[in-house]
């Protein structure tokens, strides 16, 4: 492919990508800052207070699940997924540039079907509500596909980039 297509569609996927990246941020962060909240609330109103938060328990699960599916995200657009490349580095950079293309349409096919198979796990729990909070199970589901959607166009950008260059493994 030429240069000026990758560059194209690297330029394409980011300008789709990179507000959904800013408010994908923000939200680590608002998860985060309601996890402890919620946390410390509860630890108050127990230890000093001898009353319960009803559904803090859950509602601390529900935000670390999509917390960590986010979190990924982010991870996956700086690169800072483990990853061990000592064998592939001996290669000449042709064969370096096909086992990256081959690592990240593995990892591309894996996207697709943890959005497809999230949308329907989501789907199929619409109905079962959460014990204490009484919220469809669905919610915490959805953060599968959210995630593995926004990891595809992260994937398809980093991509675009790597094929660009000598050696696909560098760092962005």
């Amino acid at each position: 492919m030429p240069l000026g297509i990758l560059a194209r569609v690297e330029r394409g996927v980011g300008v789709l990508l990179d507000p959904l990246l800013a408010a994908v941020r923000v939200a680590v962060i608002a998860l985060a800052a309601g996890i402890v909240l919620v946390t410390f609330v509860q630890v108050i109103l127990r230890y000093v207070f001898n009353a319960a938060f009803f559904g803090a328990e859950e509602l601390s699960r529900f935000m670390f699940t999509w917390l960590i599916f986010l979190g990924a995200t982010i991870a996956l657009d700086r690169g800072m997924h483990f990853s061990v490349d000592a064998l592939v580095m001996r290669f000449p950079p042709a064969v370096r540039r096909l086992a990256y293309l081959f690592a990240q349409s593995i990892v591309l096919m894996v996207l697709v079907i943890l959005v497809v198979k999230g949308i329907e796990l989501a789907m199929l729990n619409w109905r079962q509500r959460s014990p204490a909070m009484q919220v469809p199970i669905s919610i915490p589901y959805a953060a599968i596909p959210t995630a593995s959607a926004l990891m595809i166009l992260v994937s398809l950008r980093r991509l675009c980039r790597a094929l660009g260059r000598d050696n696909p493994f560098a760092p962005d």
